[in-house]
């Protein structure tokens, strides 16, 4: 089901998703996150369109 939101809804959504994954690896500001706590091991399976990610950057494929 496809559901409708408007920008401020979905602000809450989105805020809401960052307190409660940031309560599961026990961090409790934006400043205690690092590397450490991301796994980005399957994305490249999850976006097709990414190559290589590190922390905060992402390098597309290259074009064959």
């Amino acid at each position: 089901m496809f559901v409708s939101l408007k920008a401020g809804e979905l602000m809450v959504v989105l805020k809401d998703e960052l307190e409660m994954n940031m309560r599961l690896i026990g961090a409790r500001t934006i400043e205690e996150l690092d590397e450490s706590m991301v796994d980005t091991r399957a994305l490249a399976t999850h976006i097709g369109i990414i190559h290589s990610c590190s922390w905060l950057t992402c390098s597309p494929r290259s074009k064959r």
